[in-house]
């Protein structure tokens, strides 16, 4: 369901865009180490008064994570929950190529700093 949505979402901004409109993106590059395993559970921060810990869920098939940080304190326990589907720089450049998109620029970050195979995000042009 999520990669419909992210093609859905390309197809959008292309019918939107003006011919030579162009749409920027910022994402991270997914690092294979973290996916390494099913799950995952981050002690964040404890303190006298409280305990933060987080938890991840990935299947990796479907490109996807579970993430939920729990706080434990005096007055309860607090859920903060987050899902993502994630991509790699070549799957974002085929959806924006489905959408009738074409990649013009890739830089590392926004000072424009060349992207190479280090580079732990991007900010990506595509033009209509």
């Amino acid at each position: 369901m999520h990669a419909e949505r992210q093609q859905d979402c390309f197809r959008n901004v292309a019918r939107v865009l003006a011919p030579g409109g162009e749409f920027v993106i910022e994402a991270f590059v997914p690092d294979p180490a973290d996916f390494d395993r099913d799950e995952q559970v981050h002690m964040r921060s404890v303190t006298e008064d409280s305990a933060t810990i987080r938890l991840h869920q990935y299947d990796r098939a479907a490109q996807t994570f579970v993430r939920q940080t729990i706080t434990f304190d005096r007055d309860g326990v607090h859920l903060a929950p987050f899902a993502m589907r994630y991509c790699w720089p070549d799957q974002i450049d085929e959806l924006a190529g489905r959408a009738g998109l074409r990649l013009v620029a890739r830089y590392a970050d926004w000072h424009r700093q060349p992207f190479d195979d280090g580079s732990r995000s991007h900010i990506s042009v595509y033009r209509r």
